[in-house]
């Protein structure tokens, strides 16, 4: 109980600083490590590759594209490992971003098979602006040529993770490290999730998570998330995202292989002009010969 205030009482205190917020973290119903580098090797016993591709507000000139691409891995029993390769893009704008990570998992309670795992991530970003291409006119303008501009910087994210057969309870802090871009870029942001998983009758589970975002001026966003998963082969679910936003998610999960589908309905003016946001994820699992800890069984989605 001690490390876990102090590590709390550490996230607070990062939360003060500045950075520039993740867009990666939208798809952690299918890959729970874009949210907590704690949480890469916790709930597969084996390597993990997934393949995530979200195109928001479908329609829209130059509205916002993310893919993302992990590994993780557990080793030994007790030591994660992850990697997260990422590209975003918005109008004239264009990051990418790499990530290496590191977790150490501990059982505490071996009777329910409870375990706590502590991450650390390292993250290198480039951000690309090129107005120079965005028409014709432009390109003839030297101000505009001038103005292309391509910036990298590193960052740093912390994360802990307590988890077991029936529930889970995640705390993570991203962009831990100012850029020198600008001065107005959002700060470190914080996340909280917490989920409880229930057995309705056989081979048919009902789960119940939460997450809170909140950032160091106090913005803050939330997930209410429900999902139905029978077996481990199949699950429906859906979520709402405060401010206004409906999502209707699906995975389906055969030998080696996962694939997930969410589409999201957010009830602001913009919709009128778009087809929504659409996110597809393709996985695959290399399962170990002989774990070395008991495997822990979470939602399917995660």
């Amino acid at each position: 109980m001690k490390k876990i205030v102090l590590f709390l009482t550490l996230i607070y205190g990062l939360v003060s600083l500045q950075a520039q917020t993740l867009p990666y973290t939208y798809e952690y119903h299918f890959n729970k490590y874009l949210l907590n580098p704690a949480a890469a090797g916790y709930n597969f016993q084996g390597l993990s590759f997934r393949l995530t591709d979200r195109h928001q507000w479908i329609g829209i000139p130059g509205a916002p594209q993310t893919q993302t691409f992990t590994f993780t891995n557990i080793v030994g029993g007790n030591h994660g490992i992850g990697i997260m390769l990422g590209r975003d893009k918005i109008g004239l704008q264009q990051r990418l971003a790499g990530q290496a990570s590191y977790s150490f998992h501990s059982m505490v309670d071996r009777v329910n098979n409870r375990h706590l795992a502590f991450g650390i991530a390292a993250q290198v970003f480039q951000y690309t602006f090129t107005p120079a291409f965005s028409n014709p006119v432009a390109q003839m303008d030297r101000a505009f040529v001038n103005a292309i501009t391509t910036k990298i910087f590193p960052n740093a994210a912390l994360g802990a993770l307590f988890y077991g057969d029936k529930g889970f309870f995640g705390i993570s802090a991203f962009n831990l490290i100012k850029p020198q871009i600008t001065s107005d870029f959002e700060p470190t942001t914080g996340y909280v999730t917490i989920g409880r998983k229930e057995k309705i009758k056989r081979n048919l589970f009902l789960e119940l998570s939460y997450l809170l975002k909140i950032d160091g001026n106090f913005n803050y966003e939330m997930d209410v998330n429900a999902f139905l998963s029978f077996g481990s082969d199949f699950w429906i679910g859906t979520s709402y995202r405060t401010p206004s936003a409906l999502l209707l998610l699906t995975g389906l999960n055969k030998g080696h292989l996962s694939f997930g589908y969410a589409f999201e309905y957010s009830f602001a003016s913009v919709m009128l002009s778009s087809y929504g946001t659409h996110s597809v994820m393709l996985g695959y699992n290399i399962a170990n010969q002989k774990p070395k800890r008991t495997a822990i069984q979470c939602p399917a989605y995660f």
